[in-house]
């Protein structure tokens, strides 16, 4: 199955990563050259969209996880929106991402977003 990808900014300082399709060994070298291409040190919240990913193998688990190490080096976050059961499932069992940068929602993390920028204007 292939993969199609399609980015977009919500806000400045962040993008949105929206896959469809199957993310695997075929697949997974075409999102990690676009996210060398679009995350970018002024980048500070990678948003990975999962809502319409059927599948997804150790290769594209690498690629999230170079993704979280890229996010770590700028001192920034990555979240994962709309994964499906079996998708859950997989980040789950390997522990790939922190449960509290997965979201049911957009608006689950729009709250989120809204609540760290709060804080960190607080400080």
């Amino acid at each position: 199955m292939p993969l199609t990808i399609s980015v977009d900014e919500p806000r400045t300082g962040s993008k949105q990563i929206h896959l469809e399709g199957s993310l695997d060994s075929q697949t997974s070298p075409e999102l990690e050259k676009l996210i060398l291409q679009v995350i970018t040190p002024d980048i500070h919240c990678a948003i990975l969209n999962f809502t319409h990913l059927e599948y997804i193998s150790s290769a594209g688990l690498r690629v999230v996880l170079k993704l979280q190490q890229i996010m770590h080096k700028h001192k920034g976050n990555v979240c994962a929106l709309g994964l499906q059961p079996q998708v859950k499932k997989v980040f789950e069992i390997v522990q790939a991402m922190p449960t509290k940068s997965i979201f049911a929602s957009v608006e689950e993390l729009d709250q989120y977003l809204i609540n760290i920028q709060r804080k960190i204007l607080n400080e």
